[in-house]
């Protein structure tokens, strides 16, 4: 229950990244992926070992899909990054005055 609750942050925690990075899209489909395969593991698990399995068949699906969202929000984070750096080099080749470095 614990790894379960554990993973289920990291789920929440990616997320909450994804939108405020403003990345809906990326956002629906790890939550579009994750929920069915969280439910059929629970499902399974009951089926094969009752609420012990039910727990570590939520366990493990949930684990696999926080390494999912936080994955996508890597990537989500590396674009924006991409995004900001392009900006500002074309702010500068505009010649549009960039903030100094420690301010």
């Amino acid at each position: 229950m614990a790894a379960m609750t554990a993973a289920n942050a990291a789920i929440v925690a990616a997320l909450v990244g994804l939108r405020a990075l403003e990345a809906a899209r990326r956002s629906l489909r790890a939550r579009v992926w994750a929920g069915p395969v969280i439910l059929a593991a629970g499902g399974i698990g009951a089926i094969v070992a009752d609420g012990s399995g039910a727990a570590i068949g939520l366990a493990l699906s949930s684990s696999l899909s926080a390494f999912l969202a936080l994955a996508v929000f890597r990537r989500a984070l590396g674009d924006e990054a991409i995004r900001i750096v392009g900006l500002s080099v074309a702010a500068g080749r505009l010649g549009v005055a960039q903030p100094e470095a420690g301010r």
